[in-house]
């Protein structure tokens, strides 16, 4: 599980697409689509806050316990971590 207090940043050189299914993150090397909810996770990245707070924010915004959601931001922010796209 992702550490609570880790405040992730986008790494450098990633393009972002939006449609009405979701989000398209890029680097000229690699890709990853996400749906709706991955789509608001990405978007809480990079501001400023750490990993509890992005858990928080995305409960509030899915009319979800915090606990409900945790695994689910936590396996999203560490694939796009492994994928290179978080620091």
């Amino acid at each position: 599980m992702t550490d609570q207090n880790w405040i992730p940043q986008r790494t450098t050189g990633l393009f972002t697409r939006r449609s009405d299914t979701g989000t398209l993150i890029e680097t000229y090397h690699d890709a990853y689509e996400t749906n709706h909810v991955g789509a608001f996770i990405w978007s809480q990245c990079g501001i400023g806050l750490n990993a509890g707070e992005i858990v928080e924010r995305t409960a509030e915004k899915y009319q979800a316990q915090p606990d409900e959601v945790r695994d689910t931001v936590s396996a999203f922010l560490e694939e796009l971590q492994q994928r290179g796209f978080l620091k």
